[in-house]
């Protein structure tokens, strides 16, 4: 039985009209905000303009979890990434004891020196810069004996290298799946906390809701008598009768959320009436404090402030205050391909990293947690001429090749592809100032308050969003509870005593997911070793 009382399913309906927070976005990035912010006491909607999650910039990425050892010291993505690391290890542990499913390796990474000028370059630039980030678990491998102990397939032509032993792989889909879990089981209005409390007693107005195809097209300042905050205009093209526009969201959901017979949905409040035109509905929101964590789309999101957006506060990137007004998105595309299982056994664990560039951490060639053999990415800007498919296809097979010669003859099973959020304004995030100050990570911005107009962006989080997420969410929280300080909301979980708080003991999210969803959203590396496994 989904609704354990007549009452709850009464009162059920499609929309949330009034939240705390709105969060657009439901990526790697938007799904740990999510989490963060259910687990410290406030209502949230989840807004994707996808019929999934995680189908932008998480859908393409290489399923690694960064330690930050290669982070240019001092920015964002070193703080972020470094924080966020530990926040992975911490929550892997946790999944560990509790027995959820979440597969990951401490795979590690060997950065190969292919010439002796390599080596020279790992030892005066590499090394020390992962000393300045604090991963003292660096090793330098000063022979190419010394990099064959770890990898005896590696080519011919290596001749030292870098052992980075907390590179790590994972399933890029389960990961943040698990926390959009963690958001539905404690965003259910009808949950029990940890002690067995019942939570809808304590917790009345504590509500989370998934909404797909859920586009946000206007923002409005508002001021009146029930408070400031935003009206987010919303349009969902559908040719599904109205109240089942957003029946994807509420499956996921009701699927995430309940756990046996007398656990149930969240008791949500009727929202606004959608407008029917044009194939199209079109509904609002109104969000005390709105957090954009809309990756690929982050510009277009904050361009719908308009005027509204200019006394909202500057962005921080790498120390330097920034206009968040001029910031661009640049869609950085990255193909892949994947040989077959038949020569997983090539690569014992390790990553096998180039030197990186000024543009890009360059060609991996890396194992999956699910034993697939994988080459790539490519970093292809918008204004590059792009290749076509045959040509990429060759450049990262000889990629894959000069470093372990055996691939020459593995045949390519799969490929993908994604686009990172990369930004012109800088290589580093975009950060509201407010986020800057809750991580505690700029001096410059110690005085500042979280932005008073109650708009946040989180942008720029490129290849190492799926490590840094959980940090970013963390702060998210952080400077959520600065912005609401007149009215605090209390915790429903403490995700750092528990970080898998709300997720019962042999937790399988895929398991959990409706078929046809976790089907269409799953990320390539999941989805093929699914099908491995039938």
């Amino acid at each position: 039985m989904l609704f354990p009382t007549p009452l709850r399913a009464r009162v059920y309906a499609r929309h949330m009209a009034s939240v705390d927070v709105a969060v657009i976005g439901a990526g790697v990035v938007g799904c740990a905000v999510a989490r963060h912010l259910v687990a410290a006491g406030y209502s949230v909607v989840l807004l994707e303009a996808m019929s999934q999650p995680l189908c932008g910039a998480s859908r393409g990425n290489s399923a690694m979890v960064h330690c930050g050892f290669d982070c240019t010291p001092g920015t964002l993505e070193s703080v972020f990434v470094t924080r966020g690391h530990k926040l992975f290890r911490d929550f892997a542990s946790a999944c560990a004891t509790r027995k959820v499913v979440l597969p990951w390796r401490p795979s590690g990474a060997i950065m190969l020196a292919m010439r002796p000028s390599d080596l020279t370059a790992i030892t005066d630039s590499i090394l020390p810069k992962a000393r300045l980030n604090g991963v003292g678990s660096c090793r330098l491998l000063a022979t190419r004996d010394a990099v064959v102990a770890l990898e005896p397939n590696v080519s011919g032509n290596v001749v030292g290298g870098l052992h980075v032993p907390e590179e790590w792989s994972v399933d890029p889909f389960v990961l943040p799946m698990l926390w959009l879990a963690q958001a539905c089981r404690l965003g259910a209005t009808d949950s029990e906390d940890e002690k067995g409390r019942d939570m809808s007693v304590a917790f009345p107005q504590r509500k989370f809701q998934l909404r797909f195809q859920a586009n946000v097209v206007g923002a409005e300042r508002i001021d009146d008598s029930a408070g400031s905050g935003w009206r987010l205009t919303i349009r969902s093209r559908s040719s599904a009768s109205d109240i089942d526009v957003d029946d994807a969201g509420e499956r996921l959901f009701r699927s995430l959320s309940a756990s046996s017979a007398d656990r149930g949905a969240a008791t949500v409040i009727a929202g606004s009436p959608s407008v029917r035109g044009d194939s199209s509905l079109q509904s609002t929101v109104r969000a005390r404090l709105v957090i954009n964590c809309a990756g690929l789309h982050g510009d277009k999101v904050d361009a719908l402030l308009g005027a509204q957006g200019e006394q909202r506060g500057p962005a921080v990137v790498s120390g330097n205050v920034v206009d968040l007004a001029t910031f661009r998105v640049v869609p950085r595309l990255g193909r892949f391909i994947a040989f077959d299982t038949a020569h997983s056994s090539l690569i014992r664990s390790h990553a096998l990293l180039p030197l990186p560039t000024p543009k890009t951490k360059g060609i991996i060639v890396f194992k999956t947690v699910h034993g697939a053999v994988v080459s790539g990415p490519t970093a292809e800007d918008p204004d590059d001429v792009r290749p076509p498919q045959r040509e990429i296809r060759s450049l990262l097979q000889q990629v894959a090749v000069e470093k372990v010669p055996k691939l020459a003859s593995a045949s390519i099973a799969w490929e993908y592809a994604g686009s990172r959020p990369a930004t012109r304004t800088s290589s580093d995030y975009v950060l509201s100032q407010g986020l800057v100050v809750a991580a505690g990570c700029h001096a410059a911005a110690a005085t500042a308050r979280a932005d008073a107009t109650g708009w946040m962006t989180v942008a720029g989080v490129r290849s190492t969003g799926l490590t840094a997420a959980a940090a970013l969410a963390e702060s998210v929280a952080k400077a959520a509870g600065v912005f609401f300080a007149a009215t605090p909301r209390m915790a429903v979980a403490d995700l750092a005593s528990n970080p898998v708080a709300g997720l019962p003991v042999d937790f399988d999210v895929l398991g959990a997911m409706p078929s046809d969803i976790r089907g269409r959203s799953a990320h390539p590396i999941s989805a093929h070793a699914a099908v491995a496994k039938l």
